[in-house]
């Protein structure tokens, strides 16, 4: 139902791994572009979902993204949104639609604050940009929602809670979801 968020089924790169770096791959645990992870779950057959959060990446004030994954094909993708709780203050509903625009099964989409800076710092564009921060606008250790039709489909970490110290906090660094995980 997307309310609980399963820990074990993202892996992470340490706190302030991202800190000073210029590059991903400069990184001493660079965020995994590709192959991917993979998981200890099964290939969900069908997939109940369309769409989920596959990475958190917070590597600076400028450079922050996230990564999902297309499930099965999507006609539509602006029924979906991006909502950050920021600090623990619960959600704040949905901040960032997607455009509305096609993706097929196997897609990888990456949305990004700052054009410049993720070209720079990962070497290629990312699909789509909040440019204003409506919703990528979080700090590493703040819950984050993703919405289909208004409604809640999927949490990283807690709304209610600010990650700082948290196993899921991801301050100057990234999350990663197992491949083939549920929620």
């Amino acid at each position: 139902d997307g309310s609980t968020f399963v820990l074990s089924n993202w892996t992470f790169g340490p706190i302030n791994v991202f800190d000073n770096q210029t590059t991903n791959a400069g990184s001493p645990v660079p965020y995994p572009i590709a192959p991917y992870m993979p998981g200890g779950g099964t290939n969900p057959t069908p997939a109940t979902v369309d769409l989920q959060m596959k990475g958190v990446i917070h590597a600076s004030t400028t450079i922050k993204a996230m990564e999902f994954e297309v499930l099965d094909n999507i006609a539509d993708l602006s029924v979906y949104a991006i909502g950050v709780s920021n600090n623990g203050g619960g959600s704040d509903g949905p901040e960032w639609p997607f455009p509305a625009a096609s993706a097929s099964a196997g897609d990888r989409i990456y949305v990004a604050r700052d054009s410049a800076a993720f070209r720079a710092f990962f070497g290629f564009d990312a699909d789509d940009y909040d440019a204003p921060g409506a919703a990528l606008n979080f700090n590493g250790d703040d819950g984050i929602e993703l919405f289909k039709n208004g409604e809640t489909i999927e949490i990283y970490g807690d709304t209610l809670q600010d990650g700082t110290g948290e196993p899921w906090e991801y301050t100057l660094g990234w999350a990663h979801r197992y491949d083939w995980t549920g929620r």
